[in-house]
């Protein structure tokens, strides 16, 4: 999935799903259903942060809000949302995900984890 932040950074969000769920997922699920969930729930994530000063969130208090610190925050935010179901019961099945921000053709930051349950 790909969104833009008003910052003027490109966002890419990936995901990824047990091998041997894989199969079953696809099987069970709409493929392009799910993606189109997963990108509206990443956008309204975005919008929280668009034209904000961002030393005044609150999640951010105290913190030097670089790249890596925001696509941590975003993780964070999106990794909520699948745990609380927004992308539906299939989402819980996922396992990692990576937010990569991209501030230019060369200047990048990445947070990548676990999804808990």
């Amino acid at each position: 999935m790909c969104a833009s932040l008003k910052m003027s950074w490109r966002i890419t969000l990936n995901t990824s799903i047990a091998a041997f769920s894989a199969r079953a997922f696809l099987a069970r699920e709409a493929p392009l259903e799910s993606v189109l969930h997963g990108l509206a729930c990443l956008r309204e994530v975005l919008a929280e942060f668009n034209y904000r000063n961002l030393d005044s969130e609150a999640s951010l208090a105290g913190k030097n809000t670089t790249t890596e610190v925001l696509a941590a925050e975003i993780f964070q935010r999106m990794a909520h949302r699948i745990r609380a179901g927004a992308l539906g019961d299939s989402a819980q099945e996922l396992v990692s995900m990576r937010v990569t921000l991209h501030e230019s053709h060369i200047a990048w930051a990445a947070f990548e984890g676990e999804l808990t349950r």
